[in-house]
């Protein structure tokens, strides 16, 4: 098995196999409940599907999917993973589909549900160009009645918990992936990030988005994508907050670990790198915006 490579890559085409979708789907739409947020716009989703093919397709952007590849499978590791093959799993907060695709690409049989409608759409419509074998429903993983009505081998959640406005959320969010998985993945932002104005400058340029403090806060972060003016809010909570969250979950294991990429990759960077992709790469390792927690039952 190749975990590092698993992530890195486009999902080729794959046959669909829909297994028990109307039931699922049944089920999910009957239990979720959720109310709009910024979220949910259009505008938001398709500036995030734009940053998402920026990211694919831009020479910075292997930047980002080298931190991200790294840190999964990272993560993978502390779960007593080797691999996503023939594993089961739920991506939750799916997002335009990003990660479910790479999930499919290997090997995983993938559900992901988002509460945002104009995301599933997006996770659809992308889904009907590439064919890769996902199911996208609808639901609100902080719902403290949302469930799949089974579990499955592997929750992840990635770039979602920050949206959790008060903790009550946040640890509802953690019971969804204890309900589904004995084993959960998370990467949400860092509770100790503080953005800063040339790092901000650098990924709005490089990578689709900037970090903006919210004003008069001193635990939010605005999350603006070229494109949409639209700025997104992320909570920000400790490391203890999401350790305590999982333990409470259920998760007899639980742990947290930086968000890094490889020193292979930031090497070849620095060394025929563009000098704006060598300051951004020094920035986000030095003052990474992202943390990652897994639990394990």
């Amino acid at each position: 098995m190749r975990p590092t490579a698993s992530l890195r890559g486009k999902c080729p085409r794959l046959p669909l196999s829909r297994l028990t979708r109307r039931a699922t789907r049944a089920r999910c739409l009957a239990s979720s409940s959720h109310a709009a947020t910024e979220y949910d716009r259009a505008d938001v989703a398709s500036s995030f599907a734009a940053m998402i093919k920026g990211l694919d397709e831009g020479k910075s952007g292997g930047l980002f999917e080298d931190f991200e590849c790294n840190s999964f499978d990272e993560g993978l590791r502390r779960l007593g993973l080797s691999s996503l093959e023939g594993l089961r799993v739920l991506d939750a907060g799916c997002g335009e589909g990003r990660f479910a695709r790479r999930f499919c690409a290997a090997g995983a049989r993938v559900i992901g549900c988002d509460s945002s409608p104009a995301m599933v759409k997006a996770a659809r419509e992308t889904q009907q160009h590439d064919g890769h074998d996902a199911e996208y429903v609808l639901m609100d993983v902080s719902s403290a009645k949302a469930a799949l009505g089974h579990s499955v081998d592997l929750c992840v959640s990635i770039y979602v918990m920050q949206m959790a406005k008060r903790l009550e959320q946040l640890q509802d969010m953690c019971a969804f992936l204890r309900r589904h998985s004995d084993r959960s993945l998370i990467f949400t932002v860092n509770g100790e990030y503080a953005p800063r104005p040339r790092q901000s400058e650098l990924m709005l340029r490089h990578l689709g988005f900037q970090s903006l403090r919210a004003p008069g806060t001193t635990d939010r972060i605005h999350f603006v994508m070229r494109g949409s003016s639209t700025p997104v809010t992320n909570y920000q909570y400790s490391e203890d907050t999401y350790l305590q969250c999982l333990e409470k979950a259920g998760y007899g294991e639980v742990g947290a670990f930086d968000f890094r990429g490889t020193e292979a990759h930031r090497a070849r960077v620095l060394e025929s790198g563009e000098e704006e992709e060598k300051e951004l790469i020094e920035l986000v390792s030095a003052n990474p915006h992202i943390k990652c927690f897994w639990g394990k039952a």
